[in-house]
């Protein structure tokens, strides 16, 4: 049986270039300071939290009430975020569409799910977990080739996170979550051991380069949404593949197609 974390990348890998096609069209992404599925504004940090998993992913970012005046006037420039919410009793489960200026669907998430009791906790980790669909793309945008020139405005500075000043009324608490399965383990056949001693050491934005013995580096890696995933990125910042940690051991499968999952001697500074 294949690994679960072998599944998750294969399928992450499998929706890069159907993302990058469609919202590289797009050079906003407005987030409502409530979505239609609450009735308080920024329920649970939803609002900021997708607004910032967004920034990460090098989109610009607006709220419903701050669309800055040269966007409005080509609102077909914009996509415009929900969140879903499907949650049950034992688990919270959300997932973000993104709609275009005649309000079709143009992209929309898998489910991120949260077997956690806390709402605030469960609904914020469901949406990262959720937002791992965009984990390996980086936004650029590419205008129409009927427009002579793209209007580029930073909002990183000035768009003020949403701070939640409504009280959240108590709510029945869920039932406890149902026994997990095993979680499968990755077979010793799928493993080439690499023998150098590998080291990471932060160079800013979320970055690490990745060092040898003779201090020769090797690649970068970029932190991701989920802790313990990092993508693995070229000179050129382009994806090639994917670290993560499982068991207490780091694992590398490059975007090749191959199955070969190599194990590292990694630690980070």
């Amino acid at each position: 049986m294949k690994n679960i974390f072998t599944i998750l990348i294969a399928c992450i890998f499998a929706g890069i270039s159907h993302g990058q096609d469609v919202l590289n069209k797009y050079e906003y992404v407005v987030i409502p300071k409530k979505f239609s599925c609450f009735k308080t504004p920024n329920k649970y940090g939803s609002s900021t939290m997708i607004s910032h998993l967004l920034r990460k992913q090098q989109f610009q970012t607006a709220y419903d009430d701050a669309i800055p005046p040269k966007a409005q006037s080509d609102r077909c420039t914009i996509l415009w975020a929900d969140l879903m919410d499907h949650s049950g009793v034992f688990k919270t489960k959300v997932q973000i569409q993104f709609k275009d200026c005649n309000n079709q669907i143009v992209y929309t998430t898998e489910i991120g799910s949260s077997k956690i009791k806390k709402y605030d906790k469960a609904y914020k980790e469901a949406i990262q977990k959720s937002m791992a669909s965009l984990q390996f793309f980086n936004h650029q945008y590419t205008p129409s080739k009927k427009k002579k020139q793209s209007i580029r405005i930073d909002y990183t500075e000035d768009v003020k996170e949403v701070k939640e000043d409504v009280s959240v009324s108590p709510e029945a608490p869920i039932a406890p979550p149902t026994a997990k399965k095993p979680v499968s383990t990755i077979k010793d056949s799928d493993i080439v051991p690499l023998p150098l001693q590998l080291t990471a050491i932060a160079i800013g934005n979320s970055k690490y380069k990745v060092m040898d013995g003779n201090n020769k580096q090797r690649f970068l890696l970029q932190k991701g949404m989920m802790d313990d995933l990092y993508t693995v990125l070229s000179e050129d910042n382009k994806p090639t593949g994917v670290v993560y940690k499982q068991q207490n051991k780091w694992y590398m499968k490059a975007q090749t197609g191959s199955d070969i999952i190599y194990e590292l001697q990694l630690q980070f500074q």
